[in-house]
């Protein structure tokens, strides 16, 4: 390449012209999927001097996410809802679901709450916070150290997965902006905000580690997706298997099908990457609320409701 590049400017000497044509620059790129070192840097931290070698890599823009599915209408897509404990992927073969995978990181999450629960007990006991100065520096920087860990070790899953499954497009649900929720303790409501900022530094690591090999990355506004049943695409229940806590379960209202929420929420993006959501009607949505209000607010009655899939 340094051949060229001197090639190039006594080339440009001789003819008079400061700029390189579009052949000339296509030469001086590297080849696709090589890798080129770059100029080397000596970058300081607390614990020394490092020696630093970046590389530059050359990858092949996939295109644009529709003109992609309108040329090519079998392409293999996956999936993915992230949630705070886990994220659910499903792989898909035109209408089959070859694999559905669930990776899970909820010990990872009640480790961040315990330690913001630290946090806070330290603050208290501390008194008045004086302004200009950080308190739980050190706590801070574990929290810090083990999301970052924690989002490239999962992306680096979903990438591997996506890989091995022959995936060509991975479709995330699109994030809202954070709505903090009311009655929480201060620990509890920075572990969800930490959270859901969590599966955002997610997205992007999967978007670069993806592009590497080929993969799209494309995102769908997920409304609907874990309320409405994958099998017969009406609006179903939600519920606790326990009566109790967080509805994670799903209920079909036309064809009976239960199952966890998450896998239904990755199995319909496939209907939103294909434009043929089917969301609920008025009437329905209706019918639906004055279910929970016979049941006193609940989603449905969890007795009633078979927990198996």
């Amino acid at each position: 390449m340094t051949h060229e590049r001197t090639d190039q400017h006594t080339r440009m000497a001789r003819e008079g012209r400061t700029l390189r044509t579009r052949d000339e620059r296509e030469r001086l790129c590297p080849t696709p999927g090589a890798s080129v070192a770059q100029s080397p840097t000596l970058p300081r931290n607390p614990d020394g001097w490092f020696l630093h070698v970046p590389f530059l890599q050359r990858v092949v823009m996939p295109g644009k996410a529709e003109d992609r599915r309108l040329a090519k209408p079998d392409l293999k897509v996956g999936t993915l809802d992230l949630y705070a404990d886990s994220t659910v992927g499903a792989a898909w073969a035109g209408d089959r679901v070859p694999d559905v995978r669930t990776l899970w990181h909820a010990q990872e999450n009640a480790q961040r709450e315990k330690t913001l629960q630290k946090v806070a007990r330290n603050q208290r006991a501390s008194g008045r916070p004086v302004k200009g100065e950080r308190s739980n520096q050190a706590l801070w920087q574990t929290i810090r150290g083990r999301d970052a860990a924690l989002a490239w070790r999962m992306a680096a899953l979903i990438v591997t997965w996506a890989v091995a499954q022959g995936i060509q497009v991975l479709v995330f649900e699109y994030l809202r902006p954070y709505r903090p929720t009311r009655g929480l303790s201060r620990s509890r409501r920075t572990n969800r905000k930490r959270s859901y900022w969590h599966r955002g530094q997610i997205r992007r690591h999967v978007r670069d580690l993806a592009l590497r090999q080929g993969i799209l990355v494309v995102e769908r506004h997920p409304a609907w997706t874990s309320q409405v049943c994958p099998h017969c695409h009406r609006l179903a229940e939600r519920f606790s298997p326990g009566g109790s806590g967080y509805p994670s379960r799903l209920r079909g209202g036309g064809c009976g099908w239960s199952g966890d929420a998450n896998v239904a929420a990755a199995l319909n993006l496939k209907r939103k990457w294909d434009r043929t959501f089917r969301y609920p009607t008025k009437a329905e949505r209706q019918a639906a609320e004055l279910r929970r209000a016979s049941n006193g607010g609940a989603a449905v009655n969890p007795g009633q409701v078979p927990i198996s899939v």
